[in-house]
């Protein structure tokens, strides 16, 4: 399975194609790139294929969020976590048969090798060798189409037609739609992503994600305790005590997410006075404090 993730993708180095001589082709890959795609098929990772395997075969669609473990180690990626990672636009259509009709009756011309109006659904041999290209790259890298490239279908003719035509489209929402699909198992999607999702298995933020949300939960009720005042009524040594394992949360969620901004992950006021270290941390702890 592993070889035809890898096999299938088509990855496009925007800087190479853009100076190409072909009038054609570079107003294409321009369109693509302004489209806000350039993050997501531009970007280049090693392949882990044994990870690839191991995801795909534990991985499924839950609360939002696609989960799996990989080497025993739970994961989850949010679509907000996908969609920043390659820089994916979050607004502009949703649904791809909202695209205007006079843009897909000019691309229905404009697409086509002799000049004729092309059928929505049609023969990829019809189109000019650019448009060719662009829809092996949608059907490849971003639909992700098991089978034969031959035919366009109406679908991925839309797509096109909103690239071409400059229509912004919401890439984090569906893409990460496509992704869900892949995981889930009654769904006819084919897989892929197999380079995007390598990148993503290198990002610390995806990892222990179990304990990332105990931890912030534990985070929030103790800070929310301390802010109301709570540990005034119980005494000082509650107070030092209480201080002392928030103190020990936090290390923890530096530890599983050293790069994030923990006070707008948790949701709350981190500033709180008095900190008093009671129990001395471990050393794992200590060195996150230090580093993190």
């Amino acid at each position: 399975m592993a070889s035809s993730l890898i096999n299938n993708g088509i990855q496009v180095y925007f800087d190479s194609v853009i100076g190409m001589e072909h009038e054609g082709m570079v107003a294409m890959f321009e369109a693509l790139l302004a489209s806000g795609l350039s993050g997501f098929l531009g970007c280049y990772s090693a392949i882990y294929e044994a990870a690839l395997v191991e995801f795909f075969h534990n991985a499924s669609a839950r609360d939002g969020k696609v989960v799996s473990t990989v080497q025993g180690k739970p994961i989850a990626i949010s679509k907000e976590l996908f969609a920043g990672t390659f820089e994916l636009p979050l607004e502009g259509l949703t649904d791809i048969h909202d695209v205007p009709k006079d843009l897909v009756l000019e691309a229905r011309s404009a697409f086509s090798y002799d000049g004729k109006h092309l059928s929505t659904s049609s023969k990829k041999r019809e189109m000019t060798f650019e448009f060719r290209l662009l829809n092996d790259i949608l059907a490849k890298s971003v639909t992700v189409k098991a089978g034969s490239f031959d035919a366009v279908t109406h679908e991925r003719f839309l797509m096109m037609s909103a690239i071409h035509g400059g229509i912004p489209i919401n890439w984090g929402k569906l893409l990460f739609n496509i992704f869900k699909d892949m995981v889930t198992h009654a769904s006819r999607q084919a897989r892929g992503y197999a380079v995007q999702i390598c990148i993503l298995l290198k990002m610390p933020q995806i990892w222990n994600w179990e304990n990332f949300n105990t931890l912030t939960s534990q985070l929030s009720e103790l800070v929310d305790y301390i802010n109301r005042g709570g540990s005034a009524k119980r005494g000082k040594v509650v107070a030092a005590a209480v201080r002392s394992l928030l103190l020990m949360i936090v290390a923890d969620l530096v530890l599983v997410m050293k790069e994030a901004d923990l006070a707008e992950v948790v949701g709350v006021n981190l500033r709180v006075k008095g900190i008093t270290k009671v129990v001395d941390p471990t050393e794992d702890q200590e060195e996150a404090l230090d580093t993190g």
